[in-house]
């Protein structure tokens, strides 16, 4: 029971580590747009005013199919944008600190049932300090969806085979 209760208490603090390294650059550069957002951002507004996952055709200005990405992320921007309006910067930055954390506990999670506690913590400790996902938190993109999936996945995977 004491060991239970030690590894909540580190799971606790690596949460918390990893909740304040996302948060202080989200207060202090705010959401990041990169040059990939303004197109995520109009595929969406568009989804989200017209129910279709297409594009605008510069040439005729009609809709035309949008098939470069995939939708997931678009569709979760177009509720995004229908709930807190055209603006979403700042509910997408929440989601992907939301989506981030979540993926440390997973990878928490995942570590822990291949490996025991100690491994679990160490990985835990590693992903809640990684610059990279902490960085992509702030970014308008779809990197800590991507990273959420891919650790679920591999968590489902892994359930399957035991």
């Amino acid at each position: 029971m004491a060991n239970k209760k030690n590894f909540l208490l580190h799971l606790g603090l690596i949460l918390l580590a990893a909740a304040a390294c996302r948060l202080t650059p989200l207060a202090l550069l705010g959401p990041q747009p990169e040059p990939d957002t303004e197109v995520y951002m109009k595929v969406a507004a568009t989804l989200a005013e017209t129910g279709t996952f297409s594009e605008t055709d510069p040439v005729n200005g009609t809709l035309t199919p949008y098939a470069y990405r995939m939708p997931l992320f678009h569709a979760m921007l177009a509720g995004l944008m229908k709930t807190f309006g055209p603006d979403a910067a700042w509910p997408l930055a929440a989601v992907n600190q939301a989506l981030s954390l979540a993926t440390v506990l997973l990878a928490v999670l995942f570590f822990y049932l291949l490996g025991g506690p100690a491994i679990a913590l160490a990985v835990g400790w590693l992903a809640a300090l990684n610059p990279n996902a902490v960085f992509n938190t702030v970014l308008l993109l779809n990197d800590s969806l991507f990273a959420f999936f891919s650790m679920l996945m591999l968590l489902a995977g892994l359930r399957a085979l035991k």
